[in-house]
């Protein structure tokens, strides 16, 4: 049977488990409740938008070759603080509150989990470099960006997380602007 084997770095999007730091991150500030940052905030991981990793699976069913793995990365390798940093910073620009100067203000540093790893990432070279037409793939203008996908997270996922976490506190929160900016 031909297989082929792909691996990525962490994933992000609107339908993602609200339980994984980018929702935690977006549906706390939104409760204007207080953000949690394991330990210093320092650990790094590597972002790759789940749209683009479906782009680069369809790519590599179409590309690739039977036995081989790839790696696929959105090469934007970022400390977990300042991609929390940027979320608030999207989320000061979408969706102002008034109580808050800046969602920053809500950030906590929390006890880090026991063997929590400081950095995730590995090495997409074969990917970019064996497959012609790879580089389009992550060298789109969003992938890189987590901002820019953030923003697609942010203002596509906010009904899904209220789905999943039953939150009647976050079904009161006035969404129009992130509702505008989704379509």
């Amino acid at each position: 049977m031909p297989v082929i084997v792909t691996n990525c770095s962490n994933n992000y999007g609107p339908y993602q488990f609200p339980e994984k730091l980018i929702p935690v991150v977006i549906l706390k500030a939104l409760l204007l409740e207080r953000i949690p940052v394991y330990g210093d905030g320092l650990n790094v991981r590597d972002w790759l938008h789940v749209d683009d990793h479906c782009s680069a699976l369809e790519f590599v069913l179409r590309n690739g070759k039977p036995g081989q793995a790839y790696n696929v990365g959105g090469n934007s390798e970022l400390q977990n603080i300042e991609l929390v940093r940027q979320i608030c910073k999207l989320l000061d620009e979408l969706q102002p509150c008034d109580d808050v100067r800046s969602y920053s203000s809500l950030i906590t540093f929390v006890t880090d989990r026991p063997g929590h790893d400081q950095r995730y990432a590995f090495d997409s070279t074969k990917f970019m470099r064996n497959l012609a037409g790879a580089r389009n793939i992550i060298a789109k203008p969003d992938c890189g960006k987590p901002s820019a996908g953030i923003s697609r997270t942010a203002t596509g996922g906010e009904r899904f997380l209220m789905v999943l976490t039953n939150s009647s506190a976050l079904a009161k929160l006035p969404l129009s602007r992130l509702d505008k900016n989704s379509q």
